[in-house]
């Protein structure tokens, strides 16, 4: 229970009214898809994600890829409360990953806490971190791995090949 539209584990129903209502386009969820940048952030996190491939990513991958973008688990969570608290890191863990299994359930074959890229795309899209804004933070992560070519690394005076 608890006040109307909230269900039980404090996640707010109207929220998933709201969402279905600004579902992105097919062709945007594309263009996710077929960004160099998108690819190229995922693999830093040992992702990967193929235009049309059936990918799906642990969600403990997709919390790897709110914390590329400047998303904490709590932040999420809040996104989808009735009220806005702090939580525990176990109760955070435990929200994010019963809205990963709602916002999946359509297109999940299996039981597992994983989600297939396209879905990704579209909660990004959802909760304000569109393909533009993904673009702008995470290519400060690009360059500063292009800066530091991986043959090579170098600690302190000592440069390890």
């Amino acid at each position: 229970g608890g006040p109307a539209g909230e269900a039980s584990d404090g996640v707010d129903e109207t929220v998933w009214s709201r969402l279905k209502r600004h579902e992105p386009p097919r062709s945007l969820l594309e263009d996710w898809a077929k960004s160099m940048t998108v690819h190229a952030v995922l693999g830093l996190a040992g992702l990967e994600c193929t235009v049309g491939g059936m990918e799906v990513l642990r969600f403990g991958d997709v919390y790897e890829v709110f914390s590329l973008v400047g998303l904490t688990l709590d932040q999420f969570v809040n996104k989808f409360a009735h009220l806005p608290r702090v939580r525990s890191p176990r109760d955070a863990r435990s929200m994010a990953d019963a809205i990963l299994r709602t916002f999946t359930a359509e297109t999940r074959r299996d039981a597992d806490d994983a989600m297939p890229c396209r879905d990704l795309f579209r909660l990004l899209e959802l909760i304000g971190y569109p393909l533009r804004r993904f673009k702008s933070v995470c290519g400060a992560v690009l360059d500063l791995e292009a800066a530091a070519p991986l043959s090579s690394l170098q600690f302190g005076a000592y440069r390890v090949r």
